[in-house]
């Protein structure tokens, strides 16, 4: 290998290391606390490992909180100081909330309710924004423009933001408050007759069996198309679900990690979002309430039938 060669690989390997604004001989020490031991939260790991992989030097450290004690994991955070910590869940979220002061900390696989950003705190929330769905929605049901939803008093409004968005997809947005559980029925058969399509949002105080129950059964009696909070209730009855990438949020994550590596603060790195969606689709839910879809969605989609 002559000196041209020997110079070129130098100055490639300088544009690598100058583009994540670390030490190519520096070994970054990164300790990873999952919360449980559960296929999508691993799916979450794996996608930060892989993203990392040649980008900078590091190595690993893991515990799991589904059998390590939290006054293990604190000693050994104390003892070997590790330059990030990345969470996986809201139990480890939470843990790190409690019990880790300075040491920047990078969540993954929690909702939108559980998310934190503080001074050394931030991170990727599994929840979908609703426009994000109803820019999805637009496309793949065109025929269905008006989008009912139900929240509770509980929550923020949410409807003034998703109604003002929809009109950009062609779309109507009917919102109901509800202040009492026992109030979910008359406000869904206030709204039915009116909708085309129900956007289920995120919301602890209204979705339990049975108002899913009634809601997926409404669907079918009222010819509506439920969007369901996963994929999980596109299997129940829902017409369709968006799902995270889970390996994908992980890339996320490990983005916002090597930014806080290379000098920028937690404080500073605002909450992500899934960037990509994973669409459900049930197709005897759709034949129910003559909806079409077309192949090419089939195609790309989970798809659930009779």
């Amino acid at each position: 290998m002559n000196i041209k060669e020997n110079l070129s690989i130098i100055l490639s390997l300088a544009v690598i290391f100058c583009s994540t604004g670390l030490s190519a001989a520096e070994t970054r020490h990164i300790l990873i606390i999952n919360s449980l031991d559960k296929e999508h939260y691993n799916k979450a790991g794996e996608g930060f490992k892989n993203y990392i992989a040649g980008k900078i030097g590091v190595r690993y450290s893991e515990f799991n909180l589904s059998k390590d004690k939290p006054d293990d994991i604190t000693s050994f955070i104390q003892r070997e100081m590790p330059d990030l910590v990345h969470t996986i869940g809201s139990t480890a979220l939470d843990y790190a909330k409690n019990n880790i002061a300075s040491t920047p900390v990078v969540y993954s696989m929690v909702l939108d309710q559980d998310a934190v950003r503080t001074a050394n705190i931030t991170g990727v929330t599994i929840d979908i924004p609703a426009l994000t769905k109803l820019k999805e929605i637009a496309v793949i049901f065109p025929t269905r423009k008006k989008v009912g939803i139900i929240y509770s008093d509980k929550i923020d409004d949410p409807c003034a933001e998703i109604s003002s968005g929809a009109k950009a997809y062609g779309l109507e947005v009917i919102c109901r408050k509800i202040v009492n559980i026992k109030d979910f029925p008359v406000a869904l058969g206030d709204i039915s007759p009116k909708i085309d399509l129900f956007l289920m949002i995120p919301d602890p105080n209204i979705y339990f069996m049975q108002s899913v129950q009634q809601l997926l059964s409404e669907g079918i009696n009222k010819g509506f198309g439920v969007i369901g909070l996963s994929s999980i209730y596109t299997k129940s009855g829902a017409l369709a679900a968006f799902d995270c990438d889970y390996a994908l949020t992980g890339n996320q994550a490990a983005e916002i990690a090597l930014k806080i590596l290379s000098g920028t603060k937690p404080s500073a790195i605002e909450i992500m979002h899934p960037e990509t969606t994973i669409l459900s689709l049930n197709l005897s839910t759709a034949s129910k309430i003559n909806v079409s879809v077309e192949q090419k969605y089939i195609n790309k989609a989970i798809v659930y039938s009779d």
